[in-house]
């Protein structure tokens, strides 16, 4: 899976120092949210549909990131009843017949995946991307605002 990194926006870093933490997280998550709804209605259109449980199952996701002070959010395959053939309707698998491979199972074809995780990041990563940006400039900017009124009215 696709990686997105938003570095810079040098003039939005001054405006978060402003913020409090729990308010500057608030406004990146809300874009980065609103962000890749357009990643994960591709993936959802891309997805292959017998009973429509797959499609139904992908979300986006909001995490902690791995270092202190990150936050990551995923377009991925939610837990639910048939979840777990999501990995392998993405990524493919092997036909095996007698058992398992690791136990004296016969490997008779390999299913090749349909890779619509990686095609729904590829053909929109950009757009989310832009998104995002103008999304944290707005939260932003909505953030700034209230709290110069806040600071008025006091």
């Amino acid at each position: 899976m696709g990686k997105l990194v938003i570095k810079g926006l040098k003039e939005c870093q001054k405006a978060f120092k402003m913020l409090p933490d729990r308010v500057s997280r608030k406004v990146v998550r809300q874009a980065m949210r609103a962000g890749l709804q357009p990643m994960k209605a591709r993936a959802q259109e891309l997805t292959p549909v017998k009973t429509g449980d797959l499609k139904r199952l992908i979300k986006v996701h909001v995490r902690k990131g791995k270092r202190r002070g990150q936050i990551a959010i995923d377009v991925q395959i939610n837990k639910g009843s048939n979840a777990f053939y999501g990995a392998f309707e993405d990524l493919g698998h092997d036909q095996v017949h007698g058992g398992r491979k690791d136990s004296g199972g016969v490997v008779t074809g390999h299913y090749p995946g349909s890779h619509f995780l990686d095609r729904a990041f590829d053909q929109t990563a950009q757009g989310c991307k832009a998104t995002i940006e103008r999304g944290i400039r707005a939260g932003l900017e909505r953030e700034v605002a209230q709290l110069g009124q806040e600071l008025k009215g006091q």
